[in-house]
This record gives structure tokens, C-alpha cells and sequence, in this order.
């Protein structure tokens, strides 16, 4: 979503030719007039440790200043708090309670931008979450996120709309994507070389029971508060130098393979392309990426492997030199109310969803990030990594 001699100078003299012959009388006199032409006119005591008055004093080095560090921008420098609370302003007109809150979901891509070296900021108004894949009824998050270095990867459809919307809208001298779909709504575009997204997620956005449902030009009403959000972070950033953005440099992990994981648990496992199962069409590398998720998932070599047994199917996902997202999850207003802390031998951190019969656990070892819905899987991983 960004990686960041003095020269000396001689002092010649040039004696201008005598036309009138001086008397001096005696060998003392020649001799401390020649001394004193030495001292004067000969050099400057650089080499010999004199002073030679004003001059000497002229020459003494300036220290050098030393830089003031660029500040790294924050949420509160590219987010319009007053543009946050008007979108999040729902039908009913009551003013909005806007809460600092990461939207729950179950799958890692979504959270990575952090590690992928952007930033992410987000924020809800309404109840908090009961369940970690679906935004609760009656409240709505809005996120701004910025990916340095990842201006060349843009795609129209960053994963909330049906179809490819083209960069059509002006939004603050930036060519943008200004649309809906069935999460909501989203306005993207490019500065300099960093992705900028700005999006509005809610339930039944389409189905007509959302928080906005009621709304006169809801659709127009929302992509104008989205449209003065971007417009905020997109003139914070190109004022901004390059310095100011660097939140974080992507490391140069190594990537894990589902064979490194199969010798692990001891059984061949399957990679699962990203989207459709074994998907054949799956992008080879950011640039083939078809979202803002994949474009993360691409970019910090996330790999997603799949152990098959009849009907019974495990999955385990892991991203190299991720760890600290597990500790991010585990902190992160929403999902600290979602997610609980468990123990698995071998792993650094642990955290656990779980209703009913199903789990799902995310966990850090060995520097990587791994989530698995399996716990024999995990502990047979975290003990292998650690």
C-alpha cells in the first residue's frame, strides 16, 4: 500500500620589482629585515603551528549542522476526522460515536498492509463485532490505507466493486476511482508512487437494511465524505518528502513453501491458489494481482497450503517475516474483542476465534505469521518453526 573535501587555500604573495635601491647599513639590519619579510609575507603558519592573527581566526571550520529527522506521517496528519465523522453520519442523523477500530475478517491479507511497509488507519461508528467476517448490523468502519512503491500494481477493482471501474474522477488533482459495490464504497487513486485507498464498509449496503438505507443520495452523500477523506491524505502525501512516509521497510524474508510445511507435519500438502481451490488463473506476482488484498499477499510471499484427506480438508496459511501481526491482532481495537489468547507450544504469540465447533488461530514462530483452523497443524508447525 511505501524503503526511506575541503579544498586548501595558499595564500600567494606577488613582490612587486624594486626601482629604488635601499642603503641598509650592516649585517644586523639585513637580517631582521629579511626575518621580518619571512614572517609577514612568507607562509601562513599552517605548517608550522603559528598564529597569524585575523586570518588564521578566519579559517577555523564551521560544524557542520546536523539534519532535523523528517517526522513520519500518522492518521491524525492524512485523515480528516470531521470528513470520518460526516460519512459515518448514518440515516437516522444522530451524531456519530467514532471509535479508532481494525474491521474483524478471517483470512491475513486484509491486515498486512503494516508489514508490507504502509499505513493503515480505521474507524467505526455503531455496536462492536460479534463475529470476525461480517460487519455488524447497524455499523459502518471507514479505512484510509497508503502502500508506498505499489503505485505500479493499481487495479480499478480493489476488491469492493463487481466489475473494473476506470480512474475517471478528479479528486483533488489525483484521477480516481469513485464507486459502490457489495461492501460499500471506495475511492482510490495514485500519489507518486503509493497506492491510496479510501473505503466506507458496512452490511446490506445492497440488500437495502443498512445503517444508510433511507438516505437521500445515500451513494453521492458517502462518496463526497470518502472524496474529502482522500483528498486530506492525497495532499498530505505529495507535500510530504519521501522520508515522511517511510513507515516501514519491507524485509527480505524467506519465503516458505507447502513443501517446507509438508516435511514439517509429515504429510504432502497441496498449494492453494489465491481465490478459486488450486485456482490456475491465480496472479503469478503483484503485478498479475487483481486486488489491493492480493497486491499485499503478493508482495510479502504469502503462501497458502492445503492437506487433503476424503472429505476432510486442512488449510494453513503463512507469511514470511510476519510476525508482528499476530501481536497487531491481539492489541488492535475489534479484534482484541474477537480474538483470545491461547497457547501453543513452540509459538511466540497465539490467538484463537472460535464458535461452535470451528477455530481459527493465528500464531507467530520463527519470525513468520501462520493461521490454521487446524490445532494439531499449528502445534506440529509452531513446534517445527520455533
Amino acid at each position: 500500500m511505501t524503503s526511506r573535501g575541503t579544498s586548501r587555500m595558499t595564500r600567494t604573495v606577488t613582490t612587486r620589482p624594486t626601482t629604488r635601491l635601499t642603503r641598509v647599513r650592516g649585517t644586523a639590519a639585513v637580517l631582521a629585515a629579511g626575518a621580518l619579510l619571512l614572517t609577514g609575507c612568507g607562509t601562513s603558519g599552517e605548517d608550522d603551528g603559528t598564529t597569524a592573527g585575523p586570518a588564521a581566526a578566519s579559517r577555523t571550520a564551521t560544524p557542520t549542522p546536523t539534519p532535523t529527522p523528517v517526522a513520519l506521517l500518522t492518521c491524525d496528519d492524512l485523515v480528516d476526522s470531521s470528513a470520518v465523522a460526516t460519512t459515518l453520519t448514518f440515516a437516522d442523523g444522530k451524531a456519530p460515536k467514532v471509535v479508532e477500530a481494525l474491521q474483524p475478517d478471517l483470512q491475513m491479507d486484509p491486515y498486512l498492509i503494516t508489514e508490507a511497509g504502509g499505513l493503515g488507519c480505521s474507524y467505526r461508528n455503531g455496536p462492536e463485532p460479534t463475529q470476525p467476517d461480517y460487519v455488524e448490523d447497524g455499523a459502518a468502519y471507514v479505512g484510509v490505507e497508503v502502500l508506498p512503491g505499489a503505485g505500479d500494481y493499481f487495479v480499478e477493482d480493489a476488491g469492493d466493486t463487481d466489475e473494473p471501474v476506470d480512474p475517471s474522477v478528479d479528486v483533488a488533482g489525483v484521477q480516481s476511482v469513485s464507486t459502490c459495490g457489495p461492501l460499500g464504497c471506495l475511492v482510490a487513486g495514485v500519489v507518486g508512487d503509493s497506492w491510496v485507498r479510501v473505503w466506507m464498509h458496512t452490511s446490506g449496503w445492497e440488500q437495502d437494511f443498512s445503517p444508510y438505507e433511507g438516505m437521500p443520495d445515500r451513494e453521492k452523500t458517502v462518496l463526497g465524505g470518502l472524496q474529502a477523506i482522500a483528498s486530506r491524505a492525497y495532499g498530505a502525501l505529495a507535500e510530504a518528502p519521501a522520508e515522511a512516509y517511510a513507515w516501514r521497510a519491507r524485509g527480505e524474508a524467506t519465503p516458505v513453501t507447502c513443501k517446507d510445511l509438508s516435511a514439517a507435519v509429515g504429510k504432502k500438502a497441496e498449494t492453494w491458489g489465491y481465490g478459486k481451490p488450486l485456482d490456475k488463473d491465480a496472479p503469478a506476482g503483484p503485478e498479475d494481482a487483481k486486488s489491493f488484498d492480493q497486491v499485499l499477499w503478493m508482495l510479502m510471499d504469502g503462501t497458502t497450503c492445503r492437506w487433503k484427506d476424503g472429505y476432510d480438508e486442512d488449510f494453513v496459511s503463512v507469511v514470511p517475516g510476519a510476525a508482528s501481526l499476530v501481536e497487531r491482532l491481539a492489541t488492535s481495537p475489534d479484534e482484541d474483542v474477537l480474538y483470545r489468547p491461547t497457547t501453543i507450544s513452540g509459538a511466540d504469540q497465539a490467538i484463537r476465534y472460535c464458535r461452535q465447533d470451528y477455530c481459527e488461530t493465528f500464531f507467530s514462530a520463527g519470525g513468520d505469521a501462520y493461521q490454521t483452523s487446524s490445532k494439531s497443524l499449528a502445534k506440529k508447525l509452531a513446534a517445527t518453526a520455533s
